[in-house]
């Protein structure tokens, strides 16, 4: 699996695990990171770490990067974040391909029914034979009555309301749920947005009574506010979640 092109950057554990670093070697072990997420790993030799870094690597910085049994540097934590984003990138590839799987299943089932419909031949109407008297009247339109009357009776079939059926439901991708909760007010952030598409995708986009989600977009609106509720009962609007806290580079 190809990896992303960036990887969960967490601004707190960051600043901790740095502070009694100078400002030259945060530069230089960031860009190692950097390096590291890229190539797989980092090259053993000390010329090969200072070409990558631009400057020397201090014993400080280089600690964080130690040798493996295959010859490469890597940052544990790095690799940790890497494995956990594969495992979120396979889980989400999975869910879209049942997702696409089951509105293909429905469309060729709508499919197939509409084939057998109109392969039917259309009903017959018998007539009793005329005895006599005055001549039976022709069956009238129910379609036609209704519009010459402008009555909108109920066999007027050209009522475009009774035509039209409701479309199925159409779980949104990631991309376009975190891009619509940008669009919110307050914002809903991606990280948050995110966790709120997960939750939903794991149940089959099922609401908590029971019932399937209609409007995605009031779902996502409804998993902000419910996001929003979680920030002030703790207190501390600006805290960060306790996930991003236990996370670490």
């Amino acid at each position: 699996m190809k990896d992303a092109p960036a990887f969960d950057f967490y601004p707190e554990r960051w600043l901790v695990g740095t502070a009694s670093m100078s400002d030259i070697e945060q530069i230089v072990y960031l860009r190692l990171l950097c390096h590291q997420w890229i190539m797989d790993g980092l090259p053993a030799p000390m010329t090969s770490l200072r070409r990558l870094a631009g400057r020397a690597v201090t014993p400080s910085v280089l600690e964080k990067f130690p040798l493996g049994q295959d010859g490469k540097r890597r940052n544990a934590r790095l690799e940790t974040i890497r494995f956990e984003q594969r495992k979120r990138i396979a889980k989400r590839r999975e869910g879209a391909a049942l997702t696409n799987a089951k509105r293909h299943a429905q469309r060729h089932a709508s499919d197939n029914g509409s084939d057998v419909d109109s392969a039917s031949p259309p009903p017959t109407t018998h007539h009793p034979p005329h005895s006599g008297g005055e001549p039976p009247a022709p069956p009238r339109a129910a379609g036609a009555a209704g519009v010459a009357a402008g009555s909108g009776a109920v066999g007027d079939s050209t009522d475009p309301k009774r035509r039209s059926k409701p479309e199925p439901f159409t779980a949104p991708s990631l991309a376009e749920w975190v891009q619509y909760a940008g669009t919110l007010n307050p914002v809903f952030p991606p990280g948050p947005a995110e966790d709120g598409w997960d939750h939903y995708q794991k149940v089959g986009w099922t609401l908590k009574s029971g019932g399937s989600v209609k409007d995605w977009k009031a779902t996502c609106r409804t998993s902000r506010a419910r996001w929003i509720e979680r920030r002030v009962a703790r207190s501390d609007p600006n805290a960060i979640p306790r996930n991003d806290r236990t996370r670490s580079i």
